[in-house]
């Protein structure tokens, strides 16, 4: 078994003195390296509650999740405007009210998706494209309107669900602009603390990146339309056989495009999961309940490192099309309990400082009586070292072992924590 040895490491950065915990092998002949090209430095912010988001199909009552759930996605929950609004003029609020009235009882932010286009606000509504064409203007704003006049701050509001996909979004990205800035202008002149997030877009093809590109290269009026919102949503699916470190990739590449056009926002992870089919429409390959608990980790871990403030993951239930899932006969699954196992890791902590060296990931998790040195392998690497001051390793099931400095600590792609005092 190949065992690296662990270390404290400090780096030059700009930040200034910052100290990274980092592995090393026994040669020093690795040296660490970022994440990713575009990870920023440290120190982190804090992460807020709403960093731990999740889709919910139904979040009303008791069918919540039982889940340390801090945001609400409300994508897949039936309340699109073309579900609310069910006449010209006429909304039925009944559902979202019961889903905000939960979500606060819950301390979970709820996040509504505007689109898609009712019929009869379609320029042609018999259409079978009709919810995903450009709708009559003064539908949009007078739909804007009654929501926020509803809700306030009670909701984020988001513009549009991926509209980069030729089945959500049949206009070209300047309407999306124009949509974007109409609902952005009513939004902010109503509630000036409300967020609003512009619409998520997919990363996979380079077509989806062209489009995203175009969308952020918008003006309406003369002004770019990162003016109209105050977050940047993507959703950095990886190929089918992708891992939460590629993920990363598409991170930074849609950072490259937000600074070609100058947009200096925060950026939610608005979906992710894995295994997912191109077209997202034939079933994913299985993972075990171990991949599938040791993806959801590397997930949050990761991307909390890259600082992304909002991460949703896709979703409270089960899918064909998606390879992790959370429940399972309404209890949590390997990937549920790992959620809030991560979930405890990180929760009141700094974002985790991160590193990769000969195929092991090590995120350092600085709490307030200890800290967590997060370790697993992608690699060759079998086990690490316990450094000075170890006293435990947690697992993602929850089980704890007492360690000694010099122990060796098994590792693989499932992520174990080293407690060291």
């Amino acid at each position: 078994m190949r065992v690296v040895t662990a270390a404290v490491v400090v780096l030059a950065l700009a930040a200034g003195g910052a100290t990274w915990w980092v592995l090393r092998d026994d040669t020093g002949s690795s040296a660490p390296r970022p994440v990713a090209s575009c990870a920023p430095k440290p120190p982190q912010g804090d992460l807020a509650p709403a960093y731990w988001g999740m889709h919910v199909s139904s979040p009303i009552g008791s069918d919540f999740p039982d889940a340390p759930v801090g945001a609400v996605n409300l994508t897949t929950s039936q309340v699109y405007w073309n579900q609310v609004e069910t006449a010209p003029g006429q909304y039925d609020f009944s559902r979202l009210d019961q889903i905000v009235e939960t979500s606060e009882d819950r301390d979970a932010r709820p996040m509504v998706v505007l689109g898609f286009t009712p019929a009869f606000h379609a320029a042609d509504p018999g259409a079978a494209s009709a919810a995903t064409t450009m709708p009559d203007t003064e539908a949009w704003r007078a739909w804007v309107t009654a929501v926020v006049e509803r809700y306030g701050t009670q909701l984020d509001y988001q513009i549009w669900p991926e509209p980069n996909i030729t089945g959500n979004w049949s206009g070209t990205p300047e309407q999306m602009a124009e949509l974007t800035v109409t609902a952005g202008t009513i939004i902010h002149d109503r509630e000036p603390d409300a967020l609003v997030v512009a619409p998520a877009t997919t990363l996979r093809l380079s077509s989806q990146r062209d489009w995203m590109d175009q969308y952020w290269g918008a003006e309406v009026d003369g002004k770019p339309v990162a003016d109209s919102v105050d977050v940047a949503a993507i959703d950095p699916f990886p190929m089918e056989d992708g891992t939460p470190e590629d993920a990363l990739a598409l991170v930074c590449q849609a950072r490259s495009i937000l600074a070609e056009h100058d947009v200096r926002l925060p950026v939610w992870t608005n979906e992710i999961n894995y295994g997912v089919p191109s077209g997202g429409t034939a079933e994913a390959t299985p993972y075990s309940d171990a991949e599938q608990a040791a993806v959801v980790a590397r997930t949050y871990l990761l991307q909390a490192a890259m600082g992304i403030d909002r991460v949703y993951w896709l979703g409270w239930f089960g899918s064909p099309t998606l390879a992790v899932t959370m429940v399972s006969d309404g209890e949590p699954t390997a990937a549920g309990d790992a959620f809030a196992t991560v979930h405890d890791w990180m929760a009141g902590s700094a974002g985790p400082q991160c590193q990769r060296a000969d195929g092991v990931y090590t995120c350092v998790v600085r709490r307030a009586k200890d800290s967590l040195r997060v370790v697993w392998s992608v690699g060759d690497v079998d086990g690490v070292r316990a450094g000075a001051g170890a006293t435990a390793v947690l697992d993602l099931d929850g089980e704890r072992r007492s360690v000694s400095k010099g122990d060796s600590v098994p590792v693989d792609e499932s992520p174990v924590a080293i407690v060291e005092r």
